[in-house]
């Protein structure tokens, strides 16, 4: 079987507030709906990246980067 192309793609939002739980707008990347999800949960801050394809018979492999950028701070976050 061969191997799949290996295809990369950057997705950004500015969200509001780190203190709700809010989802970045749905973007169409290689015509797969994604969306990232900002979540605070007691002290923790979560980011979520997710694929709206529906359907079965398929699956992904990912590696990502998040990176929060502040005005004083920035960090980020891989795996």
């Amino acid at each position: 079987m061969p191997v799949p192309e290996e295809k990369e793609f950057v997705m950004r939002h500015c969200f509001s507030s780190c203190y709700t739980d809010e989802f970045g707008p749905k973007e169409i990347r290689y015509n797969i709906p994604w969306s990232m999800q900002l979540y605070c949960k007691r002290h923790c801050l979560e980011a979520y990246l997710f694929c709206w394809k529906e359907g079965s018979g398929w699956s992904i492999d990912a590696d990502y980067e998040v990176k929060f950028v502040g005005k004083r701070k920035s960090f980020g976050v891989k795996g």
